[in-house]
């Protein structure tokens, strides 16, 4: 089972505190660099962390492109603690490797944070140079730097005095992007000079649906309760044409598509605001070849999803803030239909901002851009 990939930031102070700590250890760099890769949340991965970065303290320069390159296989707390390392590193002497660094950098198949750490380095007293560099990196593989040169070519796009320059120039730049906020900015752009866009099929939203409900949840009872419907969707026998016996009476299936342009299906309206209820959602979506891919869930409620049968993401979470990516899982898509199930529970709370019952998935690929099915059976 996949959760949301969280991507855990170390203060400074815990920083300084972790590079200089006391803990010394006899082992080689090589064998550090492969604890901070593995390293967890929690605990154990703190310690674990700590002393891993005690062993780095006599390191020199040479061992800097093997931190860097050890971040594209690490987990996202890993990641954190080999940036600190490489940082610490590259100040001891960076100058000296800067031909290596420059190779580093123009391999697009290294890691994208560590590539944007790289660039920062090479050009932090040329400014200028950077964004000239940066401004050829719109199409870039790195996120980080994908980012920051759309973000950059963004601005002087702005400033074009043609409506026909200045359109064209951001609405290539929303096919390049892939940041959910600057997507919806560039969007939003494009829509003030009258060239609205389709933010559905740039995500990869699914808008198509099939809904059931309510069933019963009160009390928050029932997350794990296997409802028939829901024995019925994992086993790939249901029928929509079926009804149920839900929380007050027989239930039947709803066909719903949103309109709305991130993708949001709002399950309280569709359900008359229902408390304590749980909702299933339901698509086939059929797709032309094999590949892998991720499910990307937004909702403020606890929720499971399954992809052809597996689950992919369960988080008994009720209220928590709602964005674009909020749960992320990885799938394979195989060539044919492929079903994708939902289950969405709504508790009993009363405060104004426990009322909203909604969600958004999206298939995309892991840097972001959309797996977009052939059809929808």
């Amino acid at each position: 089972m996949k959760k949301k990939m969280v991507r855990t930031r170390i203060s400074s102070v815990a920083m300084a505190l972790l590079w200089y700590g006391t803990i010394v250890a006899n082992e080689l760099p090589e064998q550090a660099i492969v604890d901070l890769q593995t390293v967890v949340p929690g605990d154990d991965g703190n310690r674990t962390a700590v002393a891993a970065v005690a062993r780095f303290k006599n390191a020199s320069v040479a061992d800097l492109l093997p931190v860097l390159r050890a971040m594209k296989d690490a987990t996202p707390v890993g990641r954190n603690y080999l940036a600190m390392v490489a940082n610490s590193l590259y100040r001891k002497g960076g100058d000296a490797i800067e031909t290596q660094l420059e190779e580093f950098l123009n391999n697009p198949s290294h890691d994208g944070e560590a590539r944007y750490m790289v660039l920062q380095w090479l050009t932090a007293k040329d400014i200028g140079a950077r964004n000239t560099r940066l401004m050829l990196m719109t199409e870039d593989p790195s996120l980080e730097l994908r980012f920051a040169a759309i973000d950059l070519v963004m601005k002087e796009a702005q400033e074009l005095s043609d409506p026909d320059q200045k359109m064209a120039k951001l609405n290539e730049l929303f096919d390049s992007a892939r940041q959910p906020a600057q997507v919806i900015a560039l969007a939003k752009a494009l829509n003030d000079l009258g060239r609205p866009v389709d933010m559905n099929k740039h995500f990869g939203f699914v808008t198509s649906w099939n809904l059931i409900g309510p069933f019963d949840n009160m009390n928050e009872a029932h997350f794990d309760t296997v409802y028939d419907v829901e024995r019925d969707l994992l086993e790939k026998t249901s029928d929509t044409s079926l009804a149920y016996d839900g929380k007050h009476d027989k239930v039947r299936w709803l066909q719903h598509t949103t309109d709305n342009q991130e993708g949001v299906v709002n399950v309280a309206e569709l359900f008359n605001k229902e408390k304590g209820a749980i909702v299933y959602a339901y698509q086939k979506l059929d797709f032309d070849e094999n590949q892998n891919a991720e499910l990307r869930l937004g909702t403020i409620n606890a929720n499971k999803a399954w992809w052809n049968g597996e689950l992919i993401t369960a988080n008994k979470v009720y209220h928590s803030a709602m964005e674009i990516d909020q749960y992320v899982g990885q799938i394979n898509v195989k060539p044919g239909a492929n079903h994708l199930v939902l289950k969405l529970c709504q508790n009993e709370q009363t405060q104004n901002w426990a009322q909203d019952w909604k969600f958004q998935i999206r298939v995309c690929d892991s840097n972001g851009t959309a797996v977009t099915p052939k059809s929808i059976p």
